[in-house]
Formats: structure tokens, C-alpha cells, sequence
């Protein structure tokens, strides 16, 4: 769990933000062992209602942070950090592992990117447990999806793993903190300090071996995972598709794939682009979980 440090409340000049950090700062991350390694989680609130917060490629529950103190008032909130792994396998079973420890009936999920991919994981294997789904910015293969698109994903996946391989770790995250930076500045969104500081933080905690992990999971299911309609038939709950308008990459087969991936499911488009939208347009994912996961 990455903790907000003094020299980034600095930063804040949200009030509302400010109180939302301080929130997330006072939660207990609790971890629980699997396969070897272990798992850490927030669990917050105590609501009827169970929501699961499945983060993208930072792995991270911190990029929810001003989802918490809202959503905890309505939900109870399992939110997820991801652990070091060998295959996309282990990180699914730890993540069930926490399901089966915290949540004793039907629950919902919210899942942005990486966490999009391990949610059609998870509704395979216990589809009839999760009430409604939203997948935020994320893709899926199908029996669509021609090797041609596996193989250009899995390159582009492969140059960033063999650059992180490939240079001195240090020197790697400080140019790749520098990215993200001009990332988050160029996104418009509201306190980009406190979020240039936020993502710095959560790339310099990072090992050389979690920050793979996650990635060799990404290479790992574009080489050698499929999923169809029929996978998900014991999922009778609404499934959700996000995407942003102006991205260039909301039409590629692998999005549209998503689209028809289940039998009851509805797809949003978010003004603008998929760059920082979990925190850009969180009053609009806000509305959505609370309309349809009541």
C-alpha cells in the first residue's frame, strides 16, 4: 500500500482531496498468504453491499483514492494491491483468495485496465457470484482476434519489459517517471502535482521484479489466453464497457471484442481520452456504479 507522504499533501489545493488522502492514509492494509507469496488489500466500509476495486498496471489502490471515501458509505470496499507473481494464474488465484476470505455473497466489480482483464478471469470462475461489472478502459481476446493483432500487442508489450531489463533499474524509473509526469500534465486534470507526485511514488516503491511481474502477465495472456461468450454464462449480472471518445485505439478489434463479450451489457463512451480518466471523470464513473449497482 503506498501512504501519502507530508511533502505531497504539500501539494494539494483541493480541500475535498486533501480530506480524501487523509481518509485513505488511516486504512489498514491487511495481506494474506498464497502459493508462496502474499497478497495485500484495503477493506473499508461495512455496507451489505460489496464492491471489488481491481486497479490497471500500477497495481496499486491508491489510483482509487478518490473513489473511498464516497463509495465506503454505500459499499463495503475490497480494493486490491497486486503482489509479485510468476504467471496471470497465481494473480487470479490470490485475487479469489481474498474474495473467499472477505465477501460471503454476491458482490460487484469495478475494474480499470490490467484489472479489466483479470475480472473476465475471475467471472469465469465464480461468474455466478458477481452481481454487475464495469470494465474501464481494458480489452479482451477472442476467437476474433487475429494473430496478427496478438503479435503487434505482444511486441509492443516485449520493447517496454526489454527496456525495463535492459537499463540500469534507477535510471529506468527516473526516465520513466519523467513520462508519466508529462502524461499527467498533459491530461488536464484537477491537482496534477498531487497526482505527478502520487504516480513518482508508486514507480519508485516499485522493484524490478514487480513492475515485470505485472507486465509478464499482460505478455502472458496476449500470448496464450482466449475468452467467449460461453465462458461467462454463469454470469447473469450487467456488464459494463467504459472507453473515451477520442482515442484512437477505442475501435481496435480488441475493444470491440469486449463489446459483445457478454449476454447482458452496455457500453459508455467518456468525453475526451483514456489518459488519467479514472481520475478525470470520476463524478461520471461515480453516477455509474451508484445507478447500477444498487
Amino acid at each position: 500500500m503506498t501512504k501519502i507522504d507530508e511533502y505531497i499533501f504539500k501539494v494539494i489545493h483541493d480541500e475535498n482531496l486533501a480530506k480524501e488522502a487523509e481518509f485513505y492514509n488511516k486504512e489498514e492494509e491487511r495481506t494474506l498468504d498464497f502459493e508462496g507469496t502474499s497478497i495485500s488489500y484495503l477493506v473499508i466500509g461495512d455496507s451489505k453491499k460489496t464492491l471489488l476495486m481491481l486497479p490497471g498496471t500500477t497495481g496499486n489502490s491508491v489510483t482509487f483514492l478518490r473513489y473511498i471515501s464516497e463509495l465506503s458509505k454505500d459499499y463495503k470496499l475490497i480494493l486490491v494491491n497486486y503482489p509479485q507473481v510468476n504467471s496471470i494464474e497465481e494473480l487470479k488465484n490470490g485475487i479469489l483468495k481474498v474474495i473467499e476470505k472477505e465477501i460471503t455473497s454476491e458482490f460487484y466489480i469495478f475494474s480499470h485496465s490490467l484489472g479489466g482483464i483479470l475480472s473476465q478471469f475471475i467471472l469465469k470462475e465464480i461468474g455466478e457470484k458477481v452481481k454487475g461489472l464495469i470494465i474501464a478502459h481494458s480489452s479482451t481476446i477472442n476467437n476474433t482476434i487475429s494473430k496478427k493483432i496478438r503479435k503487434e500487442n505482444l511486441a509492443s508489450i516485449q520493447r517496454f519489459t526489454n527496456s525495463i531489463k535492459g537499463m540500469f533499474y534507477k535510471l529506468f524509473i527516473r526516465n520513466f517517471i519523467k513520462r508519466i509526469r508529462k502524461g499527467v500534465v498533459a491530461s488536464n486534470v484537477d491537482n496534477f502535482e498531487f497526482w505527478e507526485e502520487i504516480y513518482a511514488k508508486i514507480l519508485s516503491e516499485s522493484s524490478k521484479k514487480g513492475l515485470l511481474s505485472i507486465y509478464n502477465c499482460l505478455e502472458e495472456f496476449w500470448k496464450s489466453y482466449s475468452f467467449e461468450k460461453k465462458d461467462f454464462v454463469n454470469f447473469i449480472g450487467k456488464a459494463i464497457i467504459i472507453e473515451s471518445e477520442t482515442d484512437v485505439i477505442h475501435d481496435m478489434p480488441e475493444k470491440e471484442a469486449l463489446k459483445t463479450l457478454f449476454i447482458n451489457s452496455s457500453y459508455i463512451e467518456f468525453k475526451g481520452s483514456s489518459n488519467m480518466s479514472i481520475i478525470r471523470n470520476q463524478d461520471k464513473f461515480l453516477d455509474v456504479i451508484k445507478e447500477n449497482f444498487k
